[in-house]
Parts: C-alpha cells; structure tokens; sequence
C-alpha cells in the first residue's frame, strides 16, 4: 500500500497536532476561513443517540466520571484518541488544547496502563495552567 493505509490512522508530531486544533478554534471564532465555522461548532455537539453516548461527529466529549480527559475539562470540550496511546482534547470553553504522544503498543498490545496515565497527566497539566476547576 506504499505506506499509505486508512486503517492504520494518522500520524503527525505533538506540533502538528497543536496546529490543527489552533486551527479548529481560530475557525470556530471566525478568524480563520477554513471551514463554515457553524458546521464546525455543530460537529463538536454530543449526540443525543444512542442514549448516554459520549460522542459528537468524529469526537469524544467528556464523561462525569472516569474520563479519559480528566478531571478538568469542561464539558464544552472535545478529544479523540489514538490506538497507540495518544490523546488530544480541547476545551472549548477555556481555550486550553492538551496532547498527548504515546507509543504504548511497543511492548505489548496489552498495555492497559494508558487508561489510568491518560487522565494523570491531563490532570497534572491543567492544574499546572492553573484552569483546574476544582
């Protein structure tokens, strides 16, 4: 497939990715035309089915408990994350984008120990910005 495999996912420096959701909220501001900024902010809103869902169209937002963003996004936030470990969330609401670069796979398929570390260190960086809420 020459490198090239959508199953595969995407992949891009921790940079680049602070690049795209600087983009994502510049756009949803309207002070950048990159995509209708109204289908954009429609895209990050929860889902009402299948009832409880966490999701919006292509994203995760955050659950009360036990979510992988922690403790202190908003709920106007967004993220998604990948298989190998890492994670991007935004909060909307307080402008604040975290990512996270992992390769978890490396060793082991079975690395469970991502689900705990995700939330620790989203943790750790937003008291560390001083926006935790509580």
């Amino acid at each position: 497939m020459g490198g090239v495999a959508g199953h595969a996912g995407l992949f891009a420096t921790a940079e680049d990715l602070w690049r795209f959701a600087h983009a994502l909220l510049e756009t949803a501001a309207g002070r950048r035309d990159w995509l209708p900024p109204a289908l954009l902010r429609e895209s990050w809103q929860r889902h009402a089915t299948p009832p409880g869902t966490t999701r919006a169209l292509g994203w995760d937002t955050p659950m009360l408990r036990r979510s992988s963003s922690g403790d202190y996004f908003s709920e106007q936030s967004i993220g998604h994350l990948g298989f190998t470990g890492c994670s991007m969330w935004i909060d909307l609401a307080q402008q604040v984008t975290v990512i996270l670069c992992t390769n978890r796979v490396h060793h082991s398929r079975q690395a469970t120990g991502i689900t705990s570390l995700r939330p620790a260190v989203h943790n750790l960086i937003m008291r560390a910005l001083g926006v935790a809420t509580t």
